[in-house]
């Protein structure tokens, strides 16, 4: 018989401030060292080791462009990990109106992975369902034949989906909106499509998601959403 997994080795290296601090700005997206130290108001130096450990532990992963090294998150469950431990954890107290505007805007929209989450995230899924631009079946979203046309109109999606039933969506928690948004590879899809199509805009340094004038004006007029 097998021993079970030990888990005590993931646990400590998330439950280090400074690394759960690198980790949720991954959630973000890929990051230089640099960037992170800023996040996570430590010296370049100690940002390196911590990186370094979780390099080893296989839970981010490290690219070189050049002179740079770019870090992200393993895979998709590291993120569902990170997603689910915030969903049982305390809101800290906020103490200054940077860290009020801060936590606003991560609950309004914002990147878990690579799929939109927040009240953004919840209401665009709600507004596809409603328009029957997706269907939910079993726990996995598929797009609608109607959904597919749709989303090529407005640019969202390439036409090189077209017809594809295999682009799919899973359920995922939102802990601030305590509902589910799309994540999965139709998650992806569509959110990437909105970034390029300027809705909405990916911070430098955090996972926040900025909403557009552009995309406040389409949002409401094509999925009736309202910011």
């Amino acid at each position: 018989m097998k021993p079970d997994p030990m888990v005590n080795d993931i646990a400590s290296l998330i439950a280090d401030s400074s690394r759960s601090v690198m980790l949720m700005s991954l959630l973000g997206g890929q990051r230089t060292a640099g960037e992170l130290a800023k996040v996570a108001c430590i010296k370049p130096q100690t940002a390196t080791f911590h990186l370094s450990k979780m390099v080893a532990a296989g839970i981010i992963e490290k690219t070189i462009y050049g002179r740079y090294s770019y870090f992200k998150l393993a895979n998709e469950d590291v993120a569902k990990l990170l997603e689910l431990l915030m969903k049982l954890s305390k809101s800290p107290k906020i103490k200054s109106l940077s860290q009020s505007i801060h936590s606003e805007a991560l609950r309004k929209a914002r990147l878990c992975y690579d799929h939109i989450a927040g009240t953004l995230g919840v209401k665009f899924t709600d507004a596809l369902l409603r328009f029957n631009y997706i269907e939910l079946e079993n726990d996995i979203f598929y797009i609608t034949k109607l959904g597919i046309n749709k989303l090529i109109e407005l640019k969202i999606m390439s036409c090189r989906f077209k017809n594809i039933r295999e682009l799919r969506g899973i359920k995922c928690y939102d802990w601030s909106e305590k509902k589910y948004h799309i994540s999965g590879r139709l998650g992806q899809v569509i959110t990437s499509g909105l970034i390029e199509l300027g809705w909405i805009k990916k911070s430098l340094i955090n996972r926040e998601l900025e909403i557009t004038k552009d995309g406040k004006q389409n949002f409401y007029k094509y999925f009736e959403i309202e910011f």
